[in-house]
């Protein structure tokens, strides 16, 4: 019998299907429904982060570690006052995980903060610049040029919504 679950095992790691261990740590999952439950609770969106980031603390060469390092960033911009904070972080995280595809996420966040969260203008155009100019042919280059082009127009956003609504229609029956 011994010599067959030794057999069966070795069969199992062979082909590849034994089970992936998770580190042990703060139940994310569990963590994540509560938040997305209710996001707007700043208590729920403070006890996600703080799980996300205990998790990084306790497994830093985790290869999920550094997405959740930027979730728990991201929630942390959510709460109403922490949006400076949240640009600080981003900054951090940014140099960090330089060159993870998070470094790159965290730049372009950075940006974004300053535009839809904190709502300064010069400085959000400024990082979409600086995004477009370091990462050429980054899948968000398109977003950060339209929001950067937004951002530059003299007119209204209303106006801004009429002339593209008006480009879409032109282009698609014409």
């Amino acid at each position: 019998m011994r010599g067959f679950s030794l057999f069966l095992l070795c069969a199992l790691l062979g082909c590849g299907q034994r089970e992936a261990q998770t580190p042990a740590g703060p139940d994310l999952k569990v963590s994540e429904q509560l938040y997305l439950s209710d996001p707007t609770d700043s208590a729920l969106a403070r006890a996600y982060a703080a799980d996300l980031d205990r998790w990084v603390r306790e497994h830093p060469q985790d290869s999920i570690s550094p997405y959740h390092a930027l979730r728990s960033v991201l929630v942390m911009r959510s709460i109403p006052g922490r949006e400076l904070e949240s640009v600080v972080a981003l900054q951090k995280l940014s140099r960090r995980y330089a060159p993870h595809e998070v470094s790159v996420e965290a730049e372009f966040q950075t940006a974004f903060t300053w535009d839809e969260f904190i709502g300064h203008a010069e400085k959000a155009k400024e990082g979409y610049a600086e995004f477009i100019a370091a990462h050429p042919d980054h899948p968000r280059v398109e977003t950060a040029s339209g929001l950067l082009r937004i951002l530059s127009e003299e007119l209204p956003l209303e106006d801004l919504v009429d002339q593209w609504k008006k480009q879409n229609t032109e282009t698609t029956n014409p």
